[in-house]
Formats: structure tokens, sequence, C-alpha cells
């Protein structure tokens, strides 16, 4: 039973525009149709070389999740780092870990989830509330110095040394009487 049918189509492997007989050719001739073929089992036997490939690297990973206590090795195969930056870590104190003998250090499971999860840091000092200083109740820079017969360098170092609040206002800088008064013992 021939056909009378001829349908305009693209060569799969090459690309080129070809009639073909049939409505489900897909290439222009033999040699792109055997090229093809040898291009999907090419593709076929990549893709599943990629996919060992992928479960052979994710097994260590499974393994190391499933122990409680892991090695140097393990911690850093985890954290995607190098042994040296793990070792790094116990030195500073940042990750516990247990020395059980010569290359035996273990490090608790634990103990990396911590490294993630770091405890909030209150801060030692609280802050004082700050008086708003008053223009009457303070010298200028200058005139401080003058009073303390200090240098301009050594004033500044002892005002920051001492905590001494100051306020600028405009092209003035001022500092509370009473607090150089403690000071100076004046």
């Amino acid at each position: 039973m021939a056909s009378n049918i001829r349908v305009q189509r693209v060569c799969q492997y090459c690309g080129k525009d070809f009639e073909a007989k049939t409505t489900v050719t897909k290439f222009c001739s033999d040699n792109c149709a055997k090229r093809g073929y040898k291009e999907r089992i090419r593709k076929g036997k990549i893709s599943k070389s990629e996919e060992e490939v992928k479960v052979i690297k994710s097994k260590p990973l499974k393994d190391i999740q499933a122990k409680s206590y892991l090695t140097v090795g393990d911690v850093a195969a985890l954290l995607q780092s190098s042994e040296q930056a793990v070792y790094d870590m116990i030195n500073s104190g940042r990750l516990a870990a247990t020395n059980l003998g010569v290359r035996k250090t273990r490090i608790l499971r634990a103990d990396i989830d911590k490294l993630f999860n770091p405890p909030k840091v209150r801060p030692m000092v609280e802050s004082i509330p700050v008086k708003p200083l008053r223009i009457s109740d303070c010298y200028t820079i200058a005139e401080a110095e003058y009073i303390s017969g200090m240098s301009s360098k050594a004033f500044y170092d002892l005002i920051k040394k001492h905590n001494v609040p100051k306020m600028k206002q405009g092209k003035f800088v001022y500092v509370p009487k009473k607090e150089i008064h403690k000071l100076f013992n004046k």
C-alpha cells in the first residue's frame, strides 16, 4: 500500500529541511538516522553515569548525617570546608571537640548544629540615659583647655579616657563644667 503523502519536515540530527513520505519520519537520510541513534545512546550512557556519581557522592553525606560522633574529615565534608578550617574552629573554641588519642579527634554532632545557632549576647553595660546639656552649664573646648592648661591633644585624650560627654552646637563643641571641675578638682 503506497502513500502519495509528501510532508515538509526538519531533520532532528542535522536540521536541514527535507520532504518526508510519512508523518512520523524524523531524519532526512539513513546516515542522519544512524548518527541520531548513536547520539541518543551516548546521552543515555552519560546521564546514567551522572546519576551513579550523584548517588555515590550523596552516600557518604547520608552516612555522616546518621552518626552522632564525627571525625574531623566528616565535619569538613559536612560543612564543605577543609580539615584545617575545622581544626582552626576547634583551636579558637568555636567548636567543641574531644581528642581520644593520636588522630582520634571526635566532634559531637550537636556541637556542629550549635555553630549555626549562636547564643544571644547581652551587652555587659546597659545604656545610661544621658541628660541633655545646657550651654550655660558648659565650657567650650577652648575655655576648658585654657582652664586645664593642657594642649588640645592631651585634653581630648583626657576627656575621651574619662568618657566626658561633649555637645556640638554650631561651630563650637561644649563640655560640662561639672565634669571639668571633677577632673581638675577646682
